[in-house]
């Protein structure tokens, strides 16, 4: 056999092989950091974080309320967020142990279960809960 003619082979089992290969949905799909009145969402590949936002003790301005989460992981397909049973406080939203989780054409939105979160600058998302609840 020819290089040449090695060459194509190579190029057509490669054509073959991108033709069939179906990225997880691990690997893109809905990421980054989410908030409603409540709190942060943050998706991370396929770690799911909500953190409850306080308000601080003499600051004018709330902050992330660490020791009221909950975690959990999104399924293969990306379509729900399997929510860990251990370990899991949260004062303002008790997911279910799996929900569906929904983006919005634009990215800009998300929703899991009842929930509804959008994409913003944490600091404007504390400024807000703060002139709100604090």
């Amino acid at each position: 056999m020819s290089i040449s003619g090695f060459s194509k082979r190579a190029g057509s089992l490669a054509t073959i092989f991108g033709a069939i290969w179906v990225p997880s949905a691990c690997g893109g799909g809905v990421s980054g950091e989410f908030y409603n009145g409540d709190g942060i969402l943050n998706i991370d590949g396929d770690s799911v974080t909500f953190t409850d936002f306080a308000c601080s003790d003499g600051d004018e301005l709330a902050e992330l309320d660490s020791e009221h989460q909950f975690k959990g992981e999104l399924t293969d397909d990306g379509a729900q967020v399997m929510w860990d049973a251990e370990n899991q406080s949260a004062y303002s939203w008790t997911p279910e142990p799996a929900e569906p989780i929904v983006e919005s054409s634009s990215g800009e939105q998300i929703t899991i279960g009842d929930q509804q979160f959008t994409k913003m600058d944490e600091e404007e998302a504390l400024k807000q809960y703060s002139a709100d609840e604090c």
